[in-house]
């Protein structure tokens, strides 16, 4: 048993205030590795994490680094039998549940772009009677999972992007998903699980969020009038339907007027995390607060801090200034002659941004916590970042190379060019494999979540300050924003004002509303 001592993590709960919440959508790799303390051929852990594996765990009060009691977890990369997940996953399994707050994907998304098999029709040898049974007990294995898992769990449907991703025959525009032809098969697929999840669900157990999907208003429209009035507990807005704010404030006043949003506790927006969507986001949340129902939460997800890692980046630093909200990341440290290094992360992090001439731009945000108007450069540690070495991440050296991962040229290049230069060749051409292990990507996508999570608190705040401040440390297309939003929900005519301020509103999450793969996971792209 680890010996704590003293907590003195960053509490990014408390530090949220009244911000909508921004969900980090956990890899299972994250989860996984984690839940089993594996270590791989390491005998320790970096001396840097004081409270062992705890310090990993942000949704453990007992980091040392940070803790964070919201996140999202999808069952379309988690183990479904219910026993080993309680131990493959007891990152999420085993959480404080009195505190934290668990949002469960119901995997929807990989179904439909075929990351996840769906019996779309009979295999060999099997009939209709068949393929309808697998297709009843892959919705149960998944409502039963979703039910032992989450406080909140996404409806599962097929969302039309499913299409497009598959593509299209480039001869005759035919789809070439294997299932999902065109908008009414995925809805009327999606009508079919929900009436499943309706009939089977065991009451109290989850609260689901009826998923909207459609990629245009049109879509929207039809998909609205076909699920409205489902029995289901609260509203999730996928794809454009809520990565455009002028689509989503149209809907919203709908469900208002309608008395569709009356004693619903919690509404997510899938798949973005951007840092202007906080402000946004937040100033819905607001909103809705003030005049529909003041318990309300709003939320938003996404996986990028795990992607990243995957993908071989890192965050450097993020920059919340009147020019830009944004995230600034470049390569994570992945060489064998780092092995031992004494460097710091964050000082890693620092020469990234000082090669990429960053440093020319200053915040004066000082901390979440200490919110004094004092100049910072614009470089941001996360609290991983500043007790972790390279040398904590590369720890295969060159010395660590087995004779199977050797090219058979080694000798005759050595010969040739010299050790030193030998090895600067091997690296450019990726002849070796990486100087990380599996815990080397924890502790990198560890230092990912801290700062994205920090980046959207930090826009936010500086959003609440007085106007003639605010404006030296936001975009002005942010403050317009709320303001016209807030004006939208207290006026007699919102949709001429959503109208008339159409093109502004459309990107007010500042997502790209036709990008599908924003919320892929780790698993997908690794």
């Amino acid at each position: 048993m680890t010996n704590h001592q003293e907590y003195t993590g960053l509490d990014l709960t408390s530090s949220n205030k009244d911000y909508a919440v921004f969900l980090p959508s956990i890899s299972s790799i994250y989860v996984k590795m984690l839940s089993s303390n594996l270590m791989g051929k390491r005998t320790g852990l970096p001396s840097g994490l004081r409270n062992g594996w705890d310090d990993l765990n942000f949704l453990n009060q007992k980091s040392d680094l940070f803790s964070y009691q919201w996140a999202l977890y999808s069952a379309g990369h988690a183990e479904w039998d219910l026993a080993k997940s309680d131990q493959m996953e007891s990152m999420v399994q085993q959480r404080d549940r009195q505190r934290n707050v668990i949002i469960g994907d119901s995997g929807g998304f990989q179904f439909a772009t075929g990351v996840l098999k769906w019996p779309w029709e009979p295999k060999k040898k099997q009939d209709e009677a068949g393929m309808l049974a697998l297709r009843d007990q892959t919705r149960m294995d998944l409502l039963r999972w979703l039910e032992h898992t989450a406080d909140w769990s996404m409806i599962f449907d097929f969302p039309p992007g499913g299409i497009d991703l598959y593509g299209y025959d480039e001869r005759t525009g035919i789809p070439l998903h294997p299932g999902l032809k065109s908008f009414q098969d995925c809805l009327k697929g999606s009508i079919e699980n929900a009436e499943f999840f309706i009939k089977h669900r065991v009451p109290g157990k989850t609260k689901f969020l009826n998923v909207l999907q459609g990629r245009n208003q049109q879509e929207g429209d039809e998909w609205w009038e076909a699920c409205k009035d489902w029995p289901f507990e609260s509203w999730a807005f996928a794809n454009i339907q809520g990565h455009s704010t002028a689509l989503n404030l149209r809907r919203l006043i709908i469900m208002r007027d309608g008395g569709y949003l009356n004693d619903r506790d919690w509404i997510h927006y899938l798949g973005n995390g951007k840092i202007k969507a906080s402000t946004t986001i937040t100033t819905i949340q607001r909103c809705l607060r003030k005049t529909v129902n003041p318990r309300v939460t709003l939320s938003y997800d996404a996986a990028s801090p795990f992607v990243m890692t995957a993908k071989g980046q890192m965050y450097n630093t993020y920059v919340v200034n009147p020019s830009q909200m944004a995230f600034k990341g470049g390569p994570i440290p992945d060489k064998k002659e780092l092995k031992g290094s004494t460097q710091l992360l964050h000082d890693y992090a620092l020469e990234q941004l000082q090669a990429g001439r960053l440093m020319k731009e200053h915040s004066s945000f000082d901390s979440l916590f200490d919110h004094q108007l004092v100049e910072r450069p614009v470089v941001t540690s996360s609290e991983i970042s500043k007790r972790i070495t390279l040398g904590d991440i590369c720890v295969k050296g060159y010395e660590d190379l087995s004779a199977k991962e050797l090219d058979p040229t080694v000798e005759a290049l050595q010969q040739a060019l010299g050790i030193v230069e030998y090895r600067q060749f091997q690296q450019r051409n990726k002849k070796y494999p990486s100087a990380l292990d599996g815990l080397s990507y924890l502790l990198l996508m560890n230092h990912n979540v801290e700062l994205h999570i920090r980046a959207c608190q930090e826009a936010c705040w500086w959003m609440d300050q007085p106007i003639s401040v605010a404006r030296q440390h936001l975009p002005s297309e942010v403050l317009e924003l709320r303001d016209l939003i807030e004006e939208i929900f207290s006026s007699e005519n919102p949709m001429s004002l959503i109208e008339a301020n159409w093109n502004l509103l459309a990107n007010g999450t500042g997502m790209d509303a036709n990008n599908y793969k924003l919320s892929m996971s780790l698993e997908q792209i690794a």
